[in-house]
């Protein structure tokens, strides 16, 4: 059972998305909708962050069980999860799909099926060039979308 310590709202997590968001400062735990959502822009990348609403500190956002933390093509096509466009698709992931039910219902059918694809992905060049440039477009995007 987690608590968030600002609204008091309690819940059982279900799976890694419902775990929270823990403060690297003073170590309370905030449900999705009591963190902060700070926006920034840089190069023309919208970022996108949550901070703590007690001590304004950085978040650290809900942690999965498996290596590849779930953004699985786009870590195979960028080569590195923690690549800019990596994050932005995770930040996207985090404050819009999850939510809402059907943006929910879209993560688990993704993680379901992608990292058999991403196997196809890492191994080929093409497929890396080919979807980092379907990437690049989606998260220019979601980036100027994200950034209003």
């Amino acid at each position: 059972m987690e608590t968030c310590e600002f609204c008091k709202k309690t819940w059982t997590p279900q799976n890694w998305m419902d775990m929270g968001y823990r403060c690297s400062k003073c170590g309370r735990t905030f449900c999705n909708d009591c963190a902060i959502n700070n926006v920034t822009s840089i190069g023309g990348v919208a970022s996108i962050s949550k901070s703590c609403p007690i001590c304004d500190r950085g978040l650290e956002p809900p942690k999965q069980n498996n290596d590849a933390g779930g953004c699985y093509i786009a870590t195979a096509a960028y080569g590195s999860y923690s690549h800019p466009t990596v994050m932005v698709f995770r930040q996207y992931r985090d404050l819009v799909l999850y939510r809402h039910l059907p943006g929910r219902v879209f993560i688990n059918i993704y993680y379901r099926t992608s990292p058999f694809l991403s196997k196809y992905v890492k191994k080929r060049m093409v497929l890396q060039n080919w979807s980092r440039t379907i990437l690049d477009k989606i998260a220019a995007n979601i980036s100027r979308n994200l950034g209003r």
